[in-house]
């Protein structure tokens, strides 16, 4: 029996098992509804003018049973969502040497997440700080490792709108093939977010478990709901150039510019904290820019590439290539506008306090506070190839291929308060301090997640890929890759404190979560050389051999 009633309810919510006697087994269903539609026009103005114009919209509602994280049924999610492209371009023809495309395009999603099930918390004893047909923090019996309720972070929604202008001029002269151009960006991110929050129990099995006692050590929620709408701009310049320079020899260079605005939020509801003086303050007060999050962005990327018949029969070709790739920051620093006095979000992790005043008693344990790293960086990825292809006898085309890349300056969060030292060593932000615009000398909670740019990865790769076509009746295919990846985080981008130790992250590199180390495929056709009747001419057998082995 129960201690208590909240506990008793709680427990009510828990199918009893139906599969032996400790395991429990169901199919829930998960319904999608899509409707799409698409429109291509092309039309030619004149034999050296033309413009095409491209749009597609998708429209679909669906429900997702376990996606995020729950081990039984019945809870989950609902979402709606409407999708939409659309490009205009126009075409012109100078002269047989020289072609301008100007291009106009966007694209954009609509999609807000709910809990499927709203219960009410207050039904089941749980003071988390909401009420109402709301649903119940994302619950987790840690020592038997079941997780129902929530899903924590909803109910959320984004409408994600990107607009682009570009225009891209091509030359022919001589042995070169030029290429030079620019970009406009401008990307508007409008969101909503709650979050009903997590709860954990580290035990559950005994009377005096923390969940049969009605107590928790870990919880975290966001009542209210924060609204954001930040945008950024961003331009771009590049110039390449495919160069014959012999006839066995072709070059392929270039060089791209790239200016990274930072986000800014359009009403300003963006709160920073400033390790150095531990304050709070709105951007656009208090002489704070409304972009203050991070300095400006530039970078240039090089690009090179070649090709080589080597024994100038076209039947040896040696291929490489290298790149340096930037990515742009979108949409991260929203965090931001879930400080105070935006939201009302609390956490807790530590020592075990009542479910029937969750909110009350993490409320008294801090501040929860979100940065950016002033000093962020663009992540980029260096990447590199080389590849030989060699023609074979009866038809068949073998190739080697080393592909490599590593990244830089990837997101991650970290925790900036993080104590250091031995065990019970002090946080280094405890409080903010008496002269902060907003919430001056409240405590702040041990953790402060910090979107960091210190992620790494590293990725290794060798291909060896055996051809044949059609010939004699037997058609085949064989690939072979032995490949590495790891790195500092994979799932960083995703967000969330996952580094054990954020003093020390290198100890977090390691194998990525989706290493494959060995994979094979192996496609073959054979056409039977039955003839001369139609019941028994035209067959054939075919065959498809997959192996992997890894994540």
């Amino acid at each position: 029996s129960y201690r208590c009633w909240g506990v008793a309810e709680l427990a009510a919510l828990l199918p009893l098992p139906n599969s032996g006697t400790t395991n429990y087994v169901s199919f829930t269903p998960g319904p999608v509804q899509i409707d799409q539609f698409t429109v291509d026009i092309l039309h030619q103005f004149s034999p050296s003018d033309s413009l095409h114009g491209f749009y597609a919209f998708q429209k679909d509602v669906r429900t997702e049973p376990a996606l995020q994280g729950d081990t039984i049924a019945g809870w989950g999610d609902n979402r709606a969502a409407h999708r939409q492209i659309g490009t205009l371009s126009e075409t012109h023809i100078f002269n047989p040497s020289i072609v301008n495309e100007a291009r106009l395009g966007f694209n954009r999603i609509a999609i807000a997440f709910h809990p499927a099930n709203l219960i009410d918390p207050t039904s089941v004893g749980l003071g988390d700080g909401l009420s109402g047909p709301v649903g119940l923090p994302q619950t987790t019996l840690s020592d038997i490792g079941l997780v129902f309720g929530g899903p924590s972070g909803f109910p959320q929604g984004r409408d994600d709108t990107t607009g682009v202008l570009s225009d891209t001029v091509t030359m022919l002269k001589g042995k070169h093939t030029v290429k030079y151009g620019g970009e406009f960006r401008r990307y508007l991110v409008a969101s909503f977010a709650g979050n009903i929050g997590t709860l954990t129990f580290v035990t559950s099995t005994t009377p005096t478990s923390n969940f049969q006692s009605d107590t928790a050590t870990v919880f975290s929620i966001q009542p209210n709901i924060v609204s954001t709408r930040n945008y950024a701009d961003s331009l771009g310049a590049f110039a390449q150039d495919n160069f014959k320079l012999t006839p066995t020899l072709t070059l392929e260079y270039g060089l791209r510019f790239e200016w990274n605005g930072t986000p800014v939020e359009g009403a300003n509801r963006y709160a920073i904290f400033n390790t150095a003086a531990v304050t709070l303050t709105q951007v656009g007060t208090n002489g704070l820019a409304a972009n203050a999050e991070y300095g400006q962005n530039y970078s240039f990327e090089p690009r090179l590439g070649f090709s080589y018949d080597a024994l100038g029969d076209g039947k040896t070709v040696v291929r490489g290539g290298y790149a340096y790739l930037v990515d742009q920051p979108v949409a991260f620093v929203s965090a931001l506008g879930s400080n105070p006095p935006f939201s009302t979000a609390v956490t807790y992790n530590g020592a075990a306090i009542p479910v029937s005043s969750l909110y009350a008693s993490a409320a008294l344990s801090g501040l929860a506070i979100s940065m950016v790293n002033p000093h962020l960086k663009n992540a980029y990825i260096e990447s590199f190839n080389l590849n030989i292809q060699q023609a074979l006898p009866w038809g068949m085309i073998g190739s080697l291929y080393y592909d490599g890349s590593v990244g830089r300056h990837l997101l991650i969060v970290t925790n900036a308060n993080q104590a250091s030292g031995p065990a019970g060593s002090l946080h280094p932000f405890t409080t903010l301090s008496a002269s902060s615009p907003i919430d001056a000398g409240k405590a702040i909670a041990s953790n402060i997640s910090e979107r960091n740019s210190i992620g790494s990865s590293n990725y290794n790769a060798m291909w060896a890929v055996l051809g044949k076509n059609m010939h004699n009746g037997l058609e085949f295919n064989m690939n072979y890759e032995w490949t590495k990846s790891m790195d500092l985080n994979s799932l960083g981008s995703q967000g969330g404190l996952v580094l054990p130790d954020s003093n020390n992250p290198s100890e977090n590199y390691g194998l990525s979560d989706f290493d494959v180390r060995n994979h094979f495929a192996g496609t073959a056709i054979y056409a039977l050389p039955f003839k001369g009747n139609r019941l028994l001419s035209g067959y054939r057998l075919s065959t498809i051999v997959p192996y992997q082995t890894g994540n």
